[in-house]
Parts: structure tokens; C-alpha cells; sequence
């Protein structure tokens, strides 16, 4: 590790989750494709181990593979790195859900960072529509909040919560995975020795149970494909998770214990995929894939709305688990989403990111207004030209 970098990033690089683990990669991406330097915030309530000797934490084993990582202080030793680095990143994610960011205190506020360090949030979400902050904090989470040079949130709700509850102003920006480019995801996938021979349907599921095993089996006996499921990450039982799916053919099987990259591959080389999970749909986009989204409720359905509505594929959300079958009925295995028109929409809507990111990176820090957004409605037409993303 060096003793001095461009960008701290702070925040769940670390999860048991694919969508964690895919996010960080996809935000350091696009930082290095703007010219920054920069190194992860080590989990300050976890274990100083080494990561590299770990056989059964696919996660940390990635990290240590792909990022600098700083030695690990505790939460009330955090302050010790602001000499490390001139700029603070709160990485895309629920962050701000409560239910996340209590164990951390105020850290995802950034608490721990001096006045003359850059404070940025991209794409930070509440999670769920409601501020579920209790009362008795929300009074420093306002005067950490104010501290922010820079705000950007990736969803309404969570616009909306700042701008009523705190009297923030934010801009909605896309995910990080939308953000980098696909060569770099392609890249993973061209580090593993993994394939699967026969044409597949894709299933990754994160909280499965017998109604979603009933429509995958549905699927499975009117096409005749093959369905692979993964599990997420997390879920440390798989067997026990394939279980409650409750199907019957033994051409429908799950992946024991797939890596980040195999997850990649399964989404890639998939003729259709049907997903509860919100970079589970994310990444149905990014690969063109036609694909069903079931609403999951569970972890923050309205996120779910929200991205989907804003692609224009609300289409292929559905509400229940049932619903998946009905849906299936309706378009079938051969139908082709209209990826020419939506990838318009995002080319234009992911280049703002950029920008905004960039303009957030690189103004003095006394010329940034505390979380006033940089007016980007006069260099959209520039970035598109250019392509900011070609590198990332």
C-alpha cells in the first residue's frame, strides 16, 4: 500500500453479496478511468486478517485481488487516515438504510473526516422510501450531512428524504455498474476457466421460497431448457435454499459456490434470466438480456420501481411470484427487448453521472459550495461527443 492516494472509498466493498462486490469494482473503474488513485477503507468492525490465506471468503479474496486496501482502524481511529488521502467517496449503496448504517455510528456520514477533505456521496440510497433514522440522531446526521461537498443519490426516494427531511439538495445519478464500461466486466469473466455447454435459463434468486420454485418449474416444462440458479452469496446453505424452491426436474440445479466472475459469465452466456434482485435486473440490462424482474419487498422494493421506470422496462417487473409465469406466457423465450432505444436513454443519463462525479472529483474544495450540484445541462452535449466512459 502507498502512503498517499487520490480517493478514499468507504463502504461495503466488503459484503457477502454480489451486488456489493460488483458495485465497488464498477465505482473503482470509473475512478480510474478519470486519472484517480485510490484505496478501500478496511471494514472498521471486522478482523485484521490476512485476506490473501482465506479459503472460504470469496469477497475479501476478490478485494485483496483487485484493490489497496488500509490497515484496519476501529471506528473512533478512523480520523488517523485523513492524512492518507485528499478525497472521502461514500461508494454507491444503502449506506444511509439505518438498519445498515447503525453498527457503523456516523461513519457513513463521514463523521471521521477533517473540513478540508472532500466529502462526496455518489449515488447513495436510504433504501426504502421511508427515513427510518430515529429522531434522537437525526440532528447530527443533519450537521454531518451539511459537512458534504457533494451529494448524489441513485434513486427519487432518497432525493426526496434529503431534500424534506434534512433540507439537502441532491442529484439522482445512475448505479456505478451502469457507469463502467462492459469490456471491464467481460475482462472477469476472461479470468476464469468456468462454462456451461447446453443453452441455459438463468435464475438468480435471493430469497427463494416454493411460489418463485413453482413459476421456474413452469418455465422449465414449457421451454425444456435447462435453469441454473445461484443463490446469493450470503446465503450460506444452499442446498437448504434450493430446497424451499421445492422443484422436481433434475434439469433445474443451482451453483454451490460461484465466484463474482461466474455469477458475470451466468448473466452473459444466459438465452433468458429471471431475477429478484436489484443488480440481479441491473445486470440483465448490461448484458441485453430479455428478462423478468420479480419486485422483492424484502430488500427495498421501491428501488425496484425506480430503476425500471426509468429504463423504460416496467414492462418486465412483476409484482408477485406468480406473476413470473403469466408474464413468461406473455412474451416468451424468443422475445427481444429494444436494447437500440434504452441504451439511448442510458448512454445520456450515464455520462451525466460522469460528469457530475468528475466535476465533484476535481473542484478545489473552496469553490465548492457544501452539496450544491454543478448545473450539467450545458456540457451533457460535450461528454456525449467525447464519451467520458470509452476507459472505464
Amino acid at each position: 500500500m502507498k502512503e498517499k492516494y487520490d480517493v478514499a472509498i468507504y463502504g461495503l466493498w466488503y459484503g457477502n453479496n454480489y451486488g456489493s462486490m460488483i458495485t465497488y469494482y464498477a465505482l473503482s473503474k470509473v475512478l480510474e478511468s478519470l486519472g484517480k488513485t485510490y484505496a478501500m477503507i478496511k471494514n472498521p468492525l471486522g478482523q485484521n486478517l490476512d485476506i490473501t490465506k482465506l479459503r472460504h471468503s470469496h469477497p475479501l479474496r476478490f478485494a485483496a485481488e483487485k484493490y489497496d486496501i488500509t490497515p484496519l482502524y476501529r471506528l473512533n481511529e478512523l480520523h488517523k487516515i485523513n492524512d492518507m488521502f485528499d478525497i472521502f467517496l461514500i461508494g454507491s449503496d444503502q449506506l444511509w438504510n439505518y438498519h445498515l448504517s447503525r453498527s457503523y455510528k456516523q461513519s457513513y456520514f463521514l463523521d471521521f473526516v477533517n473540513d478540508n477533505k472532500l466529502k462526496i456521496a455518489y449515488g447513495t440510497s436510504f433504501g426504502k422510501e421511508e427515513n427510518i433514522i430515529p429522531s434522537e440522531v437525526r440532528g447530527i446526521t443533519q450537521k454531518n450531512f451539511e459537512r458534504f461537498n457533494a451529494i448524489s443519490v441513485r434513486d427519487d426516494f432518497s432525493k426526496k428524504i434529503l431534500e424534506q427531511d434534512f433540507n439537502i439538495r441532491a442529484e439522482v445519478v445512475m448505479d456505478p455498474v451502469f457507469l463502467c464500461g462492459l469490456e471491464k466486466y467481460e475482462e472477469l469473466i476472461n479470468e476464469i476457466d468456468f462454462s456451461v455447454e447446453q443453452p441455459y435459463i438463468f435464475a438468480y434468486i435471493l430469497d427463494p421460497n416454493p411460489k418463485v420454485g413453482v413459476s421456474i418449474q413452469k418455465i422449465h416444462e414449457m421451454t425444456g431448457k435447462k435453469v441454473i440458479i445461484i443463490f446469493d452469496e450470503g446465503m450460506q446453505n444452499k442446498e437448504e435454499c434450493f430446497g424451499k424452491l421445492n422443484v422436481t426436474s433434475k434439469n433445474i440445479e443451482y451453483l454451490k459456490a460461484p465466484s463474482v466472475k461466474e455469477w458475470l459469465y451466468m448473466f452473459k452466456n444466459s438465452e433468458f434470466v429471471i431475477t429478484d434482485s436489484f443488480h440481479g435486473s441491473c445486470f440483465s440490462v448490461i448484458f441485453q438480456k430479455t428478462f423478468i424482474s420479480l419486485r422483492n419487498n424484502l430488500r427495498g422494493g421501491s428501488r425496484f420501481s425506480f430503476l425500471m421506470n426509468t429504463l423504460g422496462l416496467s414492462d418486465y417487473l412483476v409484482e408477485k411470484p406468480e406473476d413470473i409465469t403469466e408474464k413468461f406466457n406473455s412474451i416468451g423465450i424468443n422475445h427481444k427487448i429494444d436494447y437500440d432505444m434504452i441504451y439511448k436513454n442510458i448512454n445520456i443519463e450515464k455520462n451525466k453521472s460522469i460528469y457530475w462525479l468528475k466535476n465533484a472529483l476535481e473542484t478545489p474544495i473552496e469553490k465548492l459550495p457544501t452539496v450544491v450540484l454543478p448545473d450539467v445541462s450545458n456540457a451533457v452535449t460535450s461528454i456525449l461527443q467525447k464519451d467520458m466512459c470509452t476507459g472505464c
